[in-house]
């Protein structure tokens, strides 16, 4: 049998990337019913082009009428149905147990799948299959049927190669400890050989288990409590801040197989690694090589008690009277697959693809309208991911039970969002590990880049011209008060959320030591955001030229389409983020209507008026912080002018979490205590990037002079940054006129309009006679004590047989949550609120 085009395959190089796990335009895998096609010119993955599916978009064919590509590989994994019966006596518990894994293999299918392969040439409309066996994980051919050499070595090489998701979750789960600068260097060490140290009680209580080692001076003090009941009373922490000893050890997390032990800095506020550690425990007589002899007590690590916190944060999946929730199929109805602490990643897309907004942008729309959906690597293609996400979720083709588990009650398999996961991992390297983050994080995250994405001058993206992240902007009107003169002046701000404090007033402790908080109305959090409040600073006034307190009064200037809330459960104690389950009361419908500003700015006597500058936020010379996040700042405990600090150096963001990661990154530099030094800007002049973005750049290798200019002009995005270094190895780091005010830079251009065009617009297009009610549509909750462990879910509410219910998106499980548990778990733990305005 002949082929044709097999001069223009050869066998993948070691460094290429292979995705064989879906196609790349659907989520059709190998394991679904026709397998997948494999390309055997590009090495991308398509559905097949016959299943009897009448939804199949038959992406193999659109392939090869754009490309030319012809020859495929169609491999399929046919699941044995036998093996479900003795899968189904292995313990439930267990199975849990084994998803905790910390490293990732190959899995060994031989036992569940049975694999046929064929080999197909699109041009002959011809195929031939293919004798290949699979043993011991390697793939051979039993006979060649007469096949070309290049066929058969391109065929081996990719069915023997590591897939593009399997070499991202190795690279991901692989947490690499390192040393910090107080351990990297040689540690002095006291009361060496010792005999009075007790390693089996802390030295300040009588607990003798979560102890820790201080590697300085031999101290034994207790840690922190810590998840599933282990006790603590912070005494190690409480001698760092006595005596400034950064480094303990974890005496029950000693391990002779593998020589190691948690390390912790508490400078650093970090897990760490300690060189030649076994040297120094010898000094305080502890011989790593003779644990026994010492009786230390064995306890789980930080790591396994971190996997354990996640596997075990899970909502209720079961009904008031102990039944499970009743599993859920359909369109719109399809979970998503954890892929290692990637449910912050479910919610946020289960909630967005939930809004008509983002289904009528998406949803069923031509791949062929994307300029670069043909070249380059359409894995990294945010409209094409974005497409193939609607299609997949709103469908129905993937809600469909998974019949490859023993359990009684079938869920669904779910569809995996690998390819996604990685696109996003190329601007924030945060969301491609297997570390948990932050929901909300994520979702302003994912706003901006699609804001972006869209705005990019080469790239056709959307015939009618709309932005669709529009949907979500509002503007804000604050009016500013000199407590002195009464004079004020009114700034607009442009955002997409509004942040709402919390107020936690503790109601009783629970047998568990558990805080149990009152109930709190979130009208009641509204209307603090929208009441008349003094700002945390003192201010110099223009007008009556002294230094005095402002009032700010914030109203609404226009209001959006959707309306997204962030509750600020997030509080310091000991300064270490914690998250407080304050329950809230949610009303079904918010209205808006008596927080919109009534004033009209032109008809103000401007003798009542402070002096106005070109700066958004200034009055005068000074800084204007963000109130919202300065309260909510405040009512985490850091210091006032830290505070301010942190928002001058974040450029005012509205996202709380930026000051707090610079508070947290700069706790030990000796000046965060002096006062603010506020440098007027021209309108020309450039924004400064970070000292911890340019740092990290100068810690590459990189000039300081260069990686500030590389970040200036990749909009401050490090990732970007790096890549323009590597383009531009040459580069003197001497910003030209554009950069600084004017001319051109070379690079792509966003045609985004400014921000005071954008407000200018919205106020110009706002119009009153538009609803103010807004109804909730959906809840991320979060359960855990920190946002960056535990679980995240959502609720979305839908119609169904008729009726309107909630239905929990818990990963792949999709559930009818109508029952009190529930609705508890949503008032509990509820963090991000979705209201979308009425039509």
């Amino acid at each position: 049998m002949k082929f044709s085009n097999t001069n223009s395959i050869s066998p993948p190089s070691v460094n290429q990337t292979i995705y064989k796990d879906d196609c790349t335009y659907c989520f059709q895998t190998p394991d679904l019913k026709g397998g997948l096609n494999i390309c055997l010119h590009c090495y991308r993955s398509f559905c097949p082009l016959d299943i009897g599916d009448e939804s199949n978009s038959n992406h193999a064919a659109l392939h090869n009428a754009l490309t030319g590509h012809n020859l495929f590989l169609n491999y399929t994994e046919v699941f044995k149905r036998d093996q479900i019966e003795s899968n189904s006596s292995i313990n439930k518990e267990e199975k849990i147990i084994k998803m905790a894994k910390l490293e990732i293999k190959e899995k060994k299918k031989t036992d569940l799948f049975n694999f046929y392969y064929n080999l197909l040439d699109l041009e002959n409309q011809s195929s031939i299959a293919l004798d290949i066996i699979f043993k011991n994980d390697v793939h051979s051919f039993n006979s060649f049927n007469g096949l070309p050499q290049i066929l058969i070595d391109t065929v081996l090489a990719i069915l023997n190669s590591k897939s593009s998701y399997l070499n991202q979750e190795v690279e991901s789960w692989e947490q690499e400890i390192k040393t910090c600068k107080h351990s990297s260097s040689e540690i002095e060490q006291l009361n060496i050989n010792n005999p009075s140290i007790n390693l089996k009680k802390c030295a300040y209580c009588d607990l003798n288990e979560n102890l820790w080692l201080c590697l300085y001076c031999g101290f034994i003090g207790c840690g922190r409590q810590q998840f599933g009941g282990l006790k603590g009373n912070s005494h190690a922490l409480n001698h760092f801040n006595e005596t400034n000893h950064p480094i303990a050890i974890k005496l029950g997390s000693l391990s002779l197989k593998e020589n190691k032990a948690d390390c912790y800095c508490y400078s650093c506020n970090d897990e760490i690694k300690v060189p030649d550690l076994s040297t120094y425990l010898l000094n305080y007589g502890i011989n790593i090589q003779s644990l026994d002899d010492f009786n230390i007590k064995k306890e789980k690590t930080l790591t396994e008690l971190n996997i354990e916190q996640n596997i075990k944060w899970s909502f209720n999946m079961t009904s008031n009277d102990g039944q499970l929730l009743r599993p859920l199929f359909g369109e719109s109805l399809t979970g998503l697959k954890n892929l290692g602490n990637s449910c912050y990643i479910s919610s946020i897309i289960q909630v967005l693809f939930d809004l008509k907004c983002f289904q009528d942008y998406f949803y069923q729309k031509d791949f062929l309208n994307v300029k670069d959906a043909i070249n380059g690597d359409q894995g990294l293609n945010l409209r094409v991911q974005l497409i193939k996400i609607a299609n997949g979720l709103i469908s129905g083709k993937y809600s469909t039970p998974n019949l490859d588990t023993p359990d009684d009650i079938k869920f669904q398999r779910g569809i995996a969002l690998n390819s996604f996961k990685n696109l996003v991992g190329t601007h924030n390297k945060d969301f491609k590990s297997m570390q948990q983050q932050d929901a909300f994080e994520f979702l302003l995250f994912l706003l901006e880049t699609i804001e972006n994405y869209y705005y990019s001058d080469d790239l056709d993206l959307n015939p009618t011209n709309e932005n669709l992240i529009d949907n979500f902007k509002f503007v804000s009107e604050s009016k500013l008060t000199c407590s002195n003169c009464r004079k004020y002046k009114f700034i607009n701000e442009l955002t997409n959320y509004l942040s709402l404090p919390i107020k936690d007033e503790l109601k009783e402790i629970s047998k568990e030591n558990k805080k149990i908080y009152k109930d709190y109305s979130l009208i009641e959090s509204l209307n603090q955001v929208f009441s008349n409040k003094s700002l945390d600073v003192e201010l110099n006034c223009e007008n009556c030229l002294k230094t005095t307190f402002f009032n700010k009064e914030v109203k609404l200037k226009t209001l959006p389409n959707v309306l997204v809330l962030s509750a600020q459960r997030v509080k310091l104690e000991n300064w270490v983020p914690i998250k407080v389950d304050v329950p809230l009361i949610l009303p079904e419908v918010v209205n808006l209507g008596s927080y919109v500003s009534k004033i009209d700015v032109s008809k103000v006597d401007p003798n009542d008026l402070l002096p106005t500058n070109d700066g958004e936020g200034d009055v005068g010379d000074e800084f204007i912080p963000n109130v919202e996040v300065m309260n909510a700042l405040l009512s985490m405990g850091f210091p006032e002018n830290r505070c301010v600090k942190a928002l001058y150096n974040v450029d005012n963001s509205g996202n709380p979490d930026d000051a707090m990661n610079w508070l947290f990154a700069n706790m030990d530099d000796p000046s965060i205590d002096e006062p603010v030094v506020i440098k007027k800007k021209s309108k020309n002049q450039v924004k400064e990037p970070s000292s911890g973005d340019v740092s990290s750049l100068t810690n590459m290798g990189f000039e300081k002079k260069v990686a500030r200019k590389a970040l200036i002009l990749n909009e401050y995005n490090i990732e970007r940054a790096v890549d323009w270094l590597f383009s531009n190895p040459e580069d003197d780091g001497v910003l030209d006129e554009v950069c600084d005010g004017g001319g051109n830079n070379k690079l792509k251009k966003s045609t985004k309009p400014s921000m005071k065009e954008e407000i200018e617009a919205f106020v110009k297009e706002f119009s009153e006679e538009k609803s103010s009610e807004y109804y909730l549509k959906s809840v991320v909750c979060h359960k855990g004590t920190s946002i960056y462990t535990g679980h995240y879910v959502c609720f979305v509410r839908r119609e169904i047989e008729g009726r309107e219910s909630w239905v929990l998106f818990n990963d792949e499980k999709v559930v009818l949550a109508n029952d009190e548990n529930n609705l508890r778990e949503i008032m509990n733990n509820g963090y991000l609120f979705i209201y979308v305005r009425r039509e």
